[in-house]
């Protein structure tokens, strides 16, 4: 509790004082201020999306290299086709379920996961057209802003396509959901939305669009980054 003193004139030899109590929060800075004390900065928050990003593709893309997706690819076409069999095959499609699981762990402590699957179909020329669903769950993960540790709130949603055309892989998905933060020393917590749309192919890379809103009063960070 804090005070401040007050003085008047109320005649030509006569002043007045007094004291007015200020409550504890009085004439202080909210915590989730960005212009005070909020504990993430833009960098922060792009460093979040990144990694998150990065775990979304990189599990989709292992999933596609697994042995039974080869495999399967490589069964549909062990014969040397005549012609009209190669004519056939053109339209010949089968289809594809991998489930995605990949761990990402931080040095500092804890990781995020992505769990889900693809599907859809491949043909023997080579092109897949594949459905992308998957959830993140993050737990324990420091590596977003040193000091503060981050749990799933309660995780990070990933829908979308993944095509492949030969040697050419691309992917466009929407992440959705979220995360909460807590500071390490004092305990306080920060919750985090996700409103993301991925980009990514293996020959140019990936770029993370849309927003994440932070705290209570909310702050809005907008994204616009590559990976």
């Amino acid at each position: 509790m804090r005070t401040k003193r007050w003085c008047i004139a109320a005649g030509m030899s006569v002043v007045i004082c007094g004291m007015i109590l200020l409550g504890p929060g009085c004439g202080g800075s909210n915590p989730f201020n960005p212009g005070s004390s909020f504990p993430f900065s833009q960098s922060s928050i792009e460093t979040a999306v990144t990694n998150f990003a990065r775990g979304s593709t990189g599990g989709a893309s292992h999933a596609t290299s697994l042995p039974s997706v080869a495999q399967s690819q490589a069964n549909s076409s062990a014969q040397p086709p005549s012609l009209a069999l190669a004519a056939d095959r053109l339209l010949a499609s089968y289809q594809l379920y991998e489930p995605i699981s990949w761990k990402t762990t931080c040095a500092a402590g804890g990781y995020h996961e992505v769990v889900g699957h693809i599907s859809g179909t491949f043909n023997d020329n080579g092109n897949s057209y594949l459905s992308l669903s998957a959830n993140q769950n993050i737990h324990g993960y420091k590596c977003i802003q040193s000091g503060w540790t981050t749990e799933g709130d309660p995780y990070i949603s990933n829908s979308g396509t993944f095509t492949i055309f030969s040697t050419h892989q691309s992917m466009s998905f929407t992440q959705g959901g979220g995360w909460t933060s807590t500071s390490d020393s004092s305990g306080k917590s920060v919750s985090c939305i996700h409103n993301i749309s991925i980009t990514w192919d293996n020959l140019t890379g990936g770029r993370a669009q849309g927003s994440v809103t932070c705290g209570q009063p909310t702050t809005t960070f907008t994204i616009s980054l590559t990976f």
